[in-house]
């Protein structure tokens, strides 16, 4: 997702939320060209109906999986956090993400 204006999205453009093991139209004042009025500020966020992971992958020193949340978790996980942080495990769990035990919030884009 790229946004298009200088001021950028909010959290609340970007609902994926990746987990990961312990182990511009012008300037202000000018206004935008015909084609930037139909042209959608941020990519739509994609929400799937049940939470998503996807298959593992890993460096030299992590496993990574991301996990893309429903939109309603996606709001309740923004309730918590107000996206100033990221969510503790009792926090993940309790919104129903299943992980097994040792992995932590490492990312929200």
């Amino acid at each position: 997702l790229k946004p298009l204006d200088s001021a950028g999205p909010s959290c609340r453009d970007y609902p994926r939320v990746i987990r990961r093991s312990a182990s511009g139209a012008g300037s202000e004042g000018t206004p935008p060209s015909p084609v930037d009025r139909f042209r959608p500020r941020v990519a739509m966020p994609h929400y799937p109906e049940e939470i998503e992971y996807s298959e593992k992958y890993a460096d030299d020193k992590y496993e990574y999986r991301h996990v893309i949340l429903t939109k309603a978790i996606a709001k309740d996980m923004y309730r918590i956090t107000a996206c100033k942080r990221l969510l503790e495990e009792k926090e993940w769990r309790s919104l129903g993400v299943q992980q097994s035990y040792g992995w932590v919030h490492y990312e929200i884009h």
